[in-house]
């Protein structure tokens, strides 16, 4: 699709380019190589600089609610509502706005090992990726966004390696306005909760 220009390959992230450029597969990755060349990767501190104006926004936790459910929910859980395979949301609120924006704009910044992504590439010449939910002497379960799980005999293993970024993705503030970033952290942060 990437190749026949279906899908755009400036729309795969920065993560997702950096698993394909660095695949074991030395096809895939010499058809990376010619699919992304010339994209460069957006420097995500200057990002976070430029959105720091979110943070003096008057919030509406109401369409932040929303905004989780429709950017966050896949992966994480908090009031009820979403998906337990990223970190749990419970103390969040506690977090200061300047820090959600951090780690909402740059998910990279830290990353806690049990919610690295990892990437198995099969002998048949599949690639799939998820955070490791459980493993066996004889399989792996690879656990992705809305807590699909995956089990891969270790037979079929071509090849497993960690990608050191978080499976959450990178340049989320594409798909939202600054207000609605407001407000799903006025939202995150309990505004209007009383």
């Amino acid at each position: 699709a990437l190749e026949k220009g279906v899908i755009q390959s400036s729309s795969i992230e920065p993560s997702q380019r950096k698993r394909l450029l660095n695949s074991s597969n030395e096809e895939v990755q010499a058809r990376a190589k010619k699919i992304f060349e010339g994209i460069k990767d957006v420097d995500r501190k200057k990002v976070f600089e430029d959105y720091k104006s979110v943070l003096d926004l008057e919030t509406h936790p109401d369409h932040g609610f929303e905004m989780f459910k429709v950017h966050c929910a896949q992966c994480h859980f908090l009031d009820g509502a979403g998906t337990e395979v990223g970190p749990d949301l419970t103390g969040i609120r506690t977090q200061p706005r300047e820090s959600l924006l951090l780690h909402i704009l740059i998910p990279n910044h830290e990353t806690v090992p049990s919610f690295v992504n990892y990437v198995v590439e099969t002998v048949d010449g599949d690639v799939l990726t998820g955070l490791i939910a459980g493993e066996t002497p004889t399989s792996i379960t690879l656990r992705r966004a809305k807590g699909e799980e995956e089990t891969i005999l270790r037979s079929d293993i071509e090849d497993i390696y960690s990608t050191n970024l978080s499976l959450m993705p990178q340049e989320l503030e594409k798909n939202m306005s600054r207000q609605d970033l407001a407000d799903l952290i006025g939202y995150l942060k309990g505004d209007g909760v009383k």
